[in-house]
């Protein structure tokens, strides 16, 4: 019995090991050259598997993409849950807090870019409202979690409705992200100095919401 439960263990051990192989090499694929370029034998090559051994484990290209996404999602959700914790940043200057979260996201997209768009446009165009709910959560979180992070500092926010004021800016900077480092001919002048992207975001936050006695200094040319 105990010899039976190590063999049933390791065969599950290789199949964890197979699949992650897949999903590494469809991420490849796919942050090389977007969905296109993430077709069943390519990854089958990638993966240095069969195609055949591809479909003993996913029934189609989409099954194998949903796993990508699913797998992106919960390592995202994580990532964003402990950058975006506000203990982290309790009592630091909100300044500097944001160039720096600006910065990083900012370099995170432009290195990212094939990827993060290829799977934005699966999840906006997929035809399973489940996937398409699942990425709304994400944003979501993390549209929260930011703004938990901003409203620490509700005292010394000028604008008159700072729940909104926050809301709307964070909204604003997502679509920004998207607009000008996914599209498909992003501007270059905005991906390639993802430092000055990021502190002329964080600037226009500060800005927005009028927050008073900011370290403008802090934040760069």
């Amino acid at each position: 019995m105990l010899v039976h439960l190590r063999a049933l263990s390791s065969d599950v051990t290789r199949a964890q090991e197979s699949e992650a192989r897949l999903l590494d090499a469809a991420e490849a694929l796919l942050r090389a050259g977007g969905i296109d370029a993430a077709t069943v034998p390519a990854i089958a090559r990638e993966a240095g598997m069969s195609v055949g051994n591809v479909y003993k484990r996913f029934p189609d290209k989409d099954a194998l993409l949903r796993a990508v996404f699913t797998r992106f999602h919960a390592r995202a959700a994580a990532k964003n849950a402990h950058a975006l914790d506000p203990d982290r940043w309790r009592g630091a200057p909100l300044g500097p807090t944001l160039r720096g979260l600006f910065v990083a996201t900012v370099r995170s997209y432009a290195e990212n870019r094939r990827y993060f768009a290829a799977l934005a446009h699966y999840a906006d165009t997929h035809p399973d409202a489940a996937i398409r709910a699942r990425m709304g959560r994400l944003r979501a979180a993390a549209l929260h979690d930011a703004a938990q992070l901003l409203l620490q500092y509700r005292d010394r926010i000028g604008h008159p409705d700072p729940e909104y004021a926050v809301a709307f800016v964070l909204e604003s900077v997502a679509h920004t992200l998207r607009g000008i480092v996914l599209a498909p001919r992003p501007a270059r002048r905005y991906v390639a100095d993802p430092e000055r992207l990021g502190a002329e975001l964080a600037r226009l936050v500060l800005s927005y919401l009028e927050l008073h006695d900011e370290p403008r200094a802090h934040l760069g040319t």
